[in-house]
């Protein structure tokens, strides 16, 4: 099977800070990995690494089998919730639109691109929500919007980051329902801070702090968690039902 991922002895300093330290990582295509770690652990130098917006010091980088400058034209992106404007005066259905825009080399939207997106918005139950300001939507339906803004592109890989910060309970079953339905047809790359709630989801997991180290969801045990994050962390198991 190809890597929709591949990193070899990547190592990244910041104004000879070392973030990264000979980070090596193949992400099968079709896998839905998790990929934890403690803050200032480098996970979010980490992607934008991938994505091609930062380049290593040392180490090899390929997306999709190419350059992350190629190949993340074929990766749907999903930023932390914080990142995001509430406020910007735009629609629901503009929003998902806006995914559409590296397809467009010149002129409007076309009909192909409204259909895409009214496809999408019945698929993630936001058919209702087509013409709401954003600054009027709970978070996980504005996560869900922004979920559905990264599909609009039809990617081969999905990248999100911390997709259920500020969100509760019940929309983060959801959320990561929805993505274990995507995991169908597609790879998930997911950064997350609540370690016992992804492992009933997530293939692998990641654990990064400078070095990486990868565990199946049953090998994750609490001195490897510990270890990870300098200390004890209390580990919840959320019980999923399958639907």
């Amino acid at each position: 099977m190809s890597a929709a991922i591949r990193l070899h002895g990547v190592s990244f300093s910041y104004d000879g800070h070392r973030v990264l330290e000979d980070v090596s990582l193949e992400v099968p295509a079709g896998e839905f990995l998790g990929l934890i770690g403690p803050n200032g652990g480098g996970k979010s130098t980490l992607i934008r690494i991938i994505l091609g917006l930062l380049r290593p010091d040392s180490g090899t980088v390929e997306l999709l089998g190419l350059p992350p400058e190629e190949g993340r034209r074929r990766v749907g992106y999903v930023p932390q919730f914080a990142g995001f404007d509430r406020e910007f005066p735009v629609s629901v259905e503009e929003t998902v639109l806006m995914g559409r825009l590296p397809a467009r080399t010149f002129g409007g939207y076309t009909r192909a691109d409204r259909e895409a997106v009214a496809r999408l918005l019945e698929e993630l139950a936001l058919e209702a929500y087509r013409t709401r300001p954003l600054r009027t939507l709970s978070g996980g339906e504005l996560q869900r919007v922004l979920i559905a803004r990264a599909l609009a592109c039809d990617p081969e890989l999905l990248i999100l980051d911390e997709p259920t910060a500020n969100v509760d309970l019940r929309g983060e079953q959801d959320i990561f329902g929805l993505l274990a339905r995507l995991n169908q047809r597609m790879t998930i790359l997911v950064v997350s801070h609540d370690i016992g709630f992804i492992t009933g989801y997530v293939t692998r997991v990641a654990c990064l702090n400078r070095t990486l180290l990868c565990h199946g969801t049953g090998e994750l045990d609490r001195a490897a968690i510990d270890h990870l994050y300098g200390g004890h962390v209390h580990r919840i198991r959320h019980l999923h039902e399958e639907g």
